[in-house]
């Protein structure tokens, strides 16, 4: 059964965290060394494509968590290229025939504010330790960016296409797989301060996962035993939630802004949806309108002058909206 879900804004220069399971849950990604530079092959030529900026990428056995800045606001399109790319070389990799990736949509965040930009990649860094996995971020080998001790040190490495695609493919021959820090952070805190945050929230993650597991006796497996799973193993069935939070926030006022913003998006997106479909093609949908931009050719907000931001915007959309009544045709 197809889940209906809400419309979801996609602005540009937003800083995004995307998440992505396997299907049932099956070991289709052990961070085996050819798992990983097919992931970090795809990563690097959809962020070249799309233009996002990579910040940290951890590759789990059963799923992975991407944080990347979207200054052209392509996302979507940025994750479907680098999800369809995984699946076909670990296809030919391991004979796998069917699906690869858990069916719907990809979960994405929006980190709103520079704490929610911490905090979340604290808890990518710290992810392996949390699953039971090893008891230091620096012991794994599928997790890359904000690294310890130099969490602002620039991490590149060049790619030759994967072998699994074979000499004929058309994908390029070489790709440079690269993280850096959110420049929000410098921008923000400065070298020194961003590196202080980072080191203090991913200490203090890595912390309390250590702690967790201590608490339930729970030790941890090692890499040896991570990379020698079997990749059709299935891990437990997760509990779906009814909820698909569309972003994080820390401090109160960036969560505020947020929930104001979103509330803003959707009030547009369906007065300007109910427009269109009484025949008014050239209505003009909220910014951060996403698939009636790219499927349909819609036009956005996106004119409306000045240094302001996407709630403002989102208000001036929504005036518009109630100023401009809908033509109905029978």
């Amino acid at each position: 059964m197809r889940i209906k879900t809400q419309a979801r804004p996609v602005f540009k220069g937003d800083i995004v965290h995307i998440q992505r399971r396997t299907l049932n849950g099956y070991f289709f990604l052990v961070p085996k060394p050819e798992t990983v530079r097919l992931i970090q092959y795809a990563y690097a030529l959809a962020a070249e494509r799309y233009g996002l900026v990579l910040h940290a990428l951890c590759i789990m056995s059963t799923h992975v968590h991407v944080i990347a800045s979207d200054p052209r606001g392509l996302h979507p399109e940025f994750t479907a290229y680098a999800h369809r790319t995984i699946a076909l070389g670990l296809k030919k990799m391991h004979a796998i025939e069917g699906p690869i990736w858990h069916v719907g949509g990809v979960p994405v965040q929006r980190l709103v504010g520079r704490d929610a930009v911490v905090e979340a990649l604290a808890y990518v860094r710290a992810n392996p330790v949390a699953a039971g996995c090893v008891s230091a971020p620096s012991e794994y080998t599928g997790v890359f960016g904000v690294a310890e001790p130099e969490p602002l040190e620039v991490y590149s490495r060049r790619l030759s296409r994967p072998a699994c695609f074979g000499p004929r493919s058309e994908l390029p021959d070489e790709a440079v797989f690269r993280t850096s820090a959110p420049k929000l952070l410098l921008d923000e805190l400065g070298e020194e301060g961003a590196e202080r945050a980072l080191k203090e929230t991913i200490a203090r993650h890595v912390a309390a996962a250590c702690e967790e597991r201590a608490a339930k006796n729970l030790g941890f497996l090692g890499m040896k035993r991570v990379l020698s799973v079997d990749i059709w193993r299935r891990a437990p069935s997760l509990g779906r939630s009814k909820y698909r939070p569309t972003y994080k926030g820390v401090v109160a006022e960036a969560i505020r802004q947020a929930r104001a913003t979103l509330a803003l998006f959707r009030e547009a997106y369906a007065r300007a949806m109910m427009t269109f479909r009484h025949s008014d093609k050239y209505v003009l949908f909220p910014v951060g309108t996403y698939l009636m931009c790219r499927r349909y050719g819609c036009l956005t907000e996106e004119g409306i002058e000045g240094e302001i931001d996407e709630a403002e915007k989102l208000q001036a959309g929504a005036r518009r909206c109630d100023t401009e009544p809908a033509v109905l045709t029978f």
